[in-house]
């Protein structure tokens, strides 16, 4: 019972770190009756939880991507792996654009007090994100790096110091229209070995609704304001 009680104290904690996809810090699990109400993602379709077990080989070469650093840690790791899928009414460049503007994270994820960019290094983003006052959050300073070398198709990234030891998220952007946009978004978590997958899978399922409602949200009024914007510049000539 008691390393049941210290398991989902940790899982309630993830839930608290990591709901900034850059996704970034995320946060703490709310009351049941919240979980019960998840925000709706438009034309959302949900998968698979996969668990896997990793062991990577120290590197002393200088990081290019977040596969390069990943490759310097020597640690085990049990994965949690889930994704989400949304159709999002904008296209894929307001959509990426959005993503990489990390300064305007707080306009965007309401979970997010401030964003600072620390470095720069290549097509590597280092942010410093900072969480507004929540229940169980025991860091509220994270730091992550943003993997952009896929820009302007997919954007990782991963938390360096944080509530978790372990978490990489992952943005793909796949045009469908002029007009649309799918967005995918994964996350890979190590909760430790005893908390069992369907739960840490339904957690973050719930996290990443908010993230994926939070951006959809965002973006489409924004699409929807330069729209207007083309349309009253047209009509006045």
């Amino acid at each position: 019972m008691a390393k049941f009680k210290k398991s989902f104290f940790v899982l309630v904690l993830f839930y608290m770190a990591c709901l900034l996809p850059s996704r970034q810090t995320f946060l703490a699990v709310e009351a049941a009756p919240d979980l019960a109400s998840d925000i709706a993602v438009q034309q959302t379709t949900i998968s698979k939880t996969t668990v896997t077990s990793t062991t990577a080989t120290t590197s002393t070469t200088q990081a290019k991507t977040i596969n390069d650093i990943d490759s310097q840690n020597d640690k085990s790791k049990n994965i949690v792996s889930t994704t989400l899928e949304s159709v999002f009414k904008a296209d894929d460049a307001t959509i990426w654009n959005t993503l990489v503007d990390f300064q305007k994270y707080p306009n965007i994820f309401k979970r997010v007090k401030s964003v600072e960019i620390t470095k720069r290094e290549g097509n590597l983003v280092y942010i410093e994100s900072q969480l507004k006052p929540h229940l169980f959050v025991k860091k509220i300073v994270q730091y992550m790096v943003n993997d952009l070398s896929a820009a302007p198709k997919m954007l990782k990234w991963r938390m360096l110091d944080g509530n978790f030891k372990y978490v990489i998220g992952k943005w793909e952007l796949q045009q469908r229209s002029p007009n649309s946009c799918l967005v995918r978004y994964t996350l890979n978590v190590d909760v430790g070995p005893i908390i069992p997958a369907a739960l840490t899978n339904f957690v973050v399922h719930h996290i990443q609704q908010e993230i994926v409602a939070d951006l959809q949200h965002y973006v489409e009024s924004e699409y929807g304001k330069k729209q207007n914007s083309r349309r009253v510049a047209f009509f006045a000539f």
